[in-house]
This record gives C-alpha cells, sequence and structure tokens, in this order.
C-alpha cells in the first residue's frame, strides 16, 4: 500500500480454511430465532467438542416444511474476527465485509453469470495446502467441504465428483488438478458470461476466468 498513490478507507477480508466449521443439521420447524440459534448449540456440540461461545454462529435455511428446518450452519471463530478488526485499526481503515468463500461462490451464482452453469454443479477451489468442494443443488451451494491434500481426501472428493454431472475447477492447478481432475474428470473452467472490469492500483484489469473468484466475487 505505502507503494501506491492511492488512499484506501476500506478493507474487504475472506477466509474459508479447516478453523471455520460449516455443517449441515436438521431441527424441528420453530419460529422463535432464539430458540433456533439453541437448538443449533445443542445439536453442533453433540457431534464437535468446542467451546460454541467462541464463535460467531450464522445459518442459512436450505429447506423447510411444516416440521422440519434443513440448515446450513456456519461458525466463524471469534479470534479471527478479532485479528481482522486489529488489522483494521492499525491500517486505519474501515471493514466492508468478512466473507467465507461459499458466500461469494453462492453471491456470483445468484448473480447467474457463470458460464454453463444450470442448477446443480460440484465447484472445486483448489488452493496451495487444500481444496474446497461446494456442491450446489437447485442453484443453492447445499455442502461445502475443506480438505487437506491426501488420500483419504482425494478418495471423499471422487466420490462426490463421481455423483455430479457438472464440475467447475478454479484457483491454482497444482496436485488436485494433475491428480483426480485432468484425465479421469470432464471439468469445467469457472468462467464469467461476460467480462468483469477490476481496477487495480497499476492499470484496469479484465478477467474472464475466475482463477481468483474470492477477489473479483467481494467487490461486484
Amino acid at each position: 500500500m505505502q507503494n501506491t498513490n492511492k488512499s484506501y478507507k476500506d478493507i474487504y477480508f475472506n477466509l474459508q480454511n479447516e478453523n471455520v466449521i460449516v455443517r449441515n443439521i436438521k431441527i424441528p420447524n420453530i419460529k422463535k430465532r432464539k430458540d433456533i440459534f439453541g437448538m443449533i448449540e445443542n445439536e453442533i456440540t453433540q457431534y464437535i467438542p468446542i467451546d460454541i461461545k467462541n464463535y460467531v454462529v450464522k445459518y442459512n435455511v436450505l429447506n423447510s416444511n411444516d416440521e422440519d428446518l434443513d440448515l446450513q450452519v456456519i461458525l466463524f471463530p471469534k479470534i479471527i474476527i478479532d485479528t481482522c478488526m486489529l488489522v483494521c485499526k492499525q491500517l486505519k481503515l474501515r471493514a466492508k465485509a468478512l466473507n467465507i468463500n461459499l458466500n461469494i461462490l453462492q453471491k456470483i451464482i445468484n448473480l447467474d453469470i457463470i458460464k454453463e452453469f444450470g442448477q446443480e454443479a460440484i465447484f472445486i477451489e483448489e488452493k496451495r495446502n487444500d481444496f474446497i468442494l461446494n456442491i450446489a443443488k437447485n442453484r443453492t451451494i447445499q455442502e461445502s467441504y475443506i480438505l487437506q491434500k491426501n488420500f483419504q481426501s482425494y478418495e471423499f472428493a471422487k466420490g462426490l465428483l463421481n455423483q455430479n454431472k457438472d464440475i467447475f475447477y478454479y484457483g491454482e492447478r497444482l496436485e488436485l488438478f494433475n491428480e483426480i481432475l485432468s484425465d479421469k474428470y470432464e471439468t469445467k473452467i469457472l468462467s464469467l458470461k461476460e467480462n468483469i472490469k477490476v481496477q487495480s492500483h497499476i492499470d484496469e484489469v479484465y478477467e474472464e476466468n475466475i482463477n481468483y473468484i474470492n477477489s473479483i466475487g467481494m467487490i461486484i
């Protein structure tokens, strides 16, 4: 930032790693929001040994009927939020958003700008040390998995890939692509229907392939 002539006021954060917990649960359909959070806490802590008070809890309703709610629950560690706020304070910037990858991908799906995407697909984001699998059904991210790059994760991923017709890939083409994608599955590089214009401090950059979906998704 010191090497640019621009003055920045806002900062966006994006993070989805093994510390961010994403789980799908089913609970009775109740109307009061505070009761929903109580049931989420009971359901989550039955299976995961955590102190839920150390997390900010968000949820999305995936499906509902008169009896049940299918929820996607996201638990974000408060210590990470505190760290982000400390960064803002030190840099004298205003925090605009704190995103996780699946939220950004859902935003792009909602904007209907992904080429060749219909209703259902699996999206693979490869990072240097791990990878994220997001499964979309009815144009909604229903499942999200953060997986380490090892044999067990690859076998788990293959089981999911075999159940999905459309597979979209973005990120860095490293061992995951070479190991299980390039020769075994028909994989599409995630691309937009039209170029997205991104303003950088050097020049205007046009991106068609979303190799860095998180950066682009936070600003469109």
